[in-house]
């Protein structure tokens, strides 16, 4: 659950800075476990750190009653959306 919450976490962060007709995927996440949640509730910090041509790096904290629990980094690919072929088949 901590390590897919990271991602989406991640992968919000990266869609707010890539460009628009691009698509991202994540290519690796790493996840180091500090302690076991306590709260009923989980909160995730991301933030990239470096967006290149086609490599987007992000770093996330995830909090449980303000304690951090996780930490994660992820790398993320952008590529361009598919443009149909006009005309050829």
């Amino acid at each position: 659950m901590l390590s897919s919450l990271a991602d989406t976490a991640a992968g919000a962060a990266v869609r707010s800075v890539r460009p628009k007709e691009s698509f991202a995927a994540t290519t690796d996440l790493a996840i180091s476990f500090i302690r076991p949640p306590t709260g009923k509730k989980l909160s995730a910090k991301a933030e990239v750190f470096h967006a290149g041509k086609q490599l987007y790096r992000v770093e996330i904290a995830i909090f449980s009653n303000k304690k951090l629990v996780a930490k994660c980094s992820t790398t993320f690919m952008v590529v361009e959306a598919l443009r149909e072929l006009q005309g050829k088949e």
